[in-house]
């Protein structure tokens, strides 16, 4: 299910961002392919991690993977965003914090993961809910404006 919400998530904020951007150059479009190539591993760190909870050993190791495909993820999507900053391409605000939090989230969870996977599960599930939220509360926020 984190899985699945990570990838909607990711979706959902990758259409907005794309529209909050008012030109494409080639880099830009192969940042965008680099973003694509770490979301289409999610689902294969997620059966590393399905197999090794069911089975009942090596949950630490499988986490960290299912983390380092977060990382990679997270840290394309801040390559896109700071591309399109110092270009400045965005249409729309910037948030600081829904930049920082992912380049920070998923490789602390990693680390943590060595000594608690459960812990690392928690906060990737953290993760995927705030990305689900904060953009739509900060959305409201720039209608009421």
């Amino acid at each position: 299910m984190i899985s699945f919400v990570t990838i909607l998530v990711i979706w959902v904020n990758h259409h907005t961002t794309i529209d909050a951007i008012s030109t494409f150059d080639r880099s830009l479009l192969f940042l965008n392919g680099l973003l694509l190539m770490t979301v289409a591993v999610i689902p294969f760190t997620t059966g590393v991690l399905a197999r090794a909870l069911q089975s009942g050993h090596d949950q630490s190791v499988a986490a960290v993977a299912y983390g380092v495909s977060g990382t990679a993820m997270s840290l394309a999507f801040s390559l896109i965003n700071t591309y399109a900053k110092v270009r400045r391409l965005f249409t729309t605000p910037f948030s600081l914090l829904g930049y920082s939090l992912g380049q920070l989230g998923y490789p602390v969870a990693t680390l943590i993961a060595v000594g608690s996977y459960q812990t690392a599960l928690a906060i990737y599930a953290a993760l995927a809910a705030f990305y689900a939220a904060f953009p739509l509360i900060r959305e409201a926020q720039l209608r009421r404006r």
